[in-house]
């Protein structure tokens, strides 16, 4: 609450520096922060916070947003056919139709997913614990670490990558007359691309790795992040707490 209300109520001129810092030297703010260097910082939920808002009011991309149909179909595929069975459930419940439901979902999914983002920042610090677990560091540090990183994901994924797409398609689109066709088949790879060596500079730099460990761990790490973390628990949070207020 403490966070929020700070948030709310100042905008420092240490946001843009927080920002670059975690761009142009990964890790060094998470460091310094967990050190006790944190005046000529902006504070880690408030920066996150900020990255989520400015997601909100500019949403260049769908994220991790899908919709109830997208959802049920794709958790069918993975061998989850529960997950439509209670979609059925709750629609007969409330005595409309699957696309009824289906609907609403949607209408509420794409504010509600990127609220409930903050989600990410203790599942990404409970890996970073399980990956480090021998560097013998208070949870406190790695869910630091995991506000920076995941505030970085937000602002690459979300943000910068698909802006520069949709310039480039406009630039496309006035030379050929034609807007060229992007999505998350684009974006997945340029953010590897962008996070890996990010990443693995950060997590040397915070852990004192060796560089070939710090590689390998990132790799690991943003597969479970996106691959558990992302695409499976928290979407199902997301899907099973939409249905509970719908």
């Amino acid at each position: 609450m403490e966070e929020g209300v700070h948030f709310i109520t100042h905008f420092e001129g240490s946001f843009p520096a927080t920002v670059k810092t975690i761009f142009v030297r990964p890790g060094r703010f998470s460091l310094d922060y967990c050190n006790g260097v944190r005046k000529k910082y902006f504070k880690p939920i408030s920066l996150f916070l900020m990255a989520v808002v400015i997601y909100l009011v500019f949403p260049m991309a769908q994220g991790l947003n899908l919709s109830m149909d997208m959802m049920v179909s794709g958790s069918a595929s993975n061998g989850m056919a529960w997950v439509g069975a209670a979609a059925e459930a709750k629609a007969a419940a409330r005595g409309i139709s699957y696309e009824q439901l289906a609907e609403a979902y949607d209408h509420k999914s794409p504010k509600f997913a990127k609220i409930m983002l903050f989600l990410l920042l203790p599942m990404a610090a409970l890996l970073l614990r399980i990956f480090f677990y021998k560097k013998k560091r208070y949870f406190f540090d790695h869910f630091i670490l995991a506000t920076e990183l995941v505030t970085h994901f937000i602002l690459v994924s979300f943000l910068l990558i698909p802006l520069l797409l949709y310039v480039l398609a406009t630039l496309i689109q006035l030379v050929s007359g034609k807007m060229p066709d992007y999505g998350d088949n684009l974006i997945g790879p340029l953010m590897i691309i962008v996070l890996i060596p990010s990443w693995t500079i950060a997590l040397k730099r915070f852990y004192q790795e060796k560089t070939g460990w710090a590689i390998l761990k990132t790799i690991l790490f943003l597969l479970v992040f996106t691959l558990l973390c992302l695409f499976i628990i928290y979407r199902l949070i997301i899907f099973f707490t939409i249905l509970l207020f719908l």
